[in-house]
C-alpha cells in the first residue's frame, strides 16, 4: 500500500518535527485530522480528552 507508506511517512516527519520543536511534548497526546485536504496534527489540551483518545488509541 503506497499510500499508506505515504501516510505514515507525513505523520513521523511532522510529528517528530514538532517534537524537536517543542510544539509537541513527548508522551502527550497528539489529534492528527485532515481539514481542507491538508493534513494537521494538534496537541490535545483537554486531559479528559487526551485520556479518552489514549485508551482508545485514536
Amino acid at each position: 500500500p503506497p499510500y499508506a507508506r505515504l501516510i505514515q511517512n507525513e505523520v513521523e516527519d511532522r510529528l517528530s518535527d514538532g517534537i524537536l520543536s517543542s510544539e509537541f511534548k513527548m508522551a502527550s497526546v497528539v489529534r492528527i485530522g485532515v481539514k481542507e485536504e491538508e493534513l494537521f496534527l494538534e496537541t490535545v489540551e483537554d486531559e479528559a480528552e487526551g485520556a479518552e483518545l489514549a485508551e482508545a488509541g485514536g
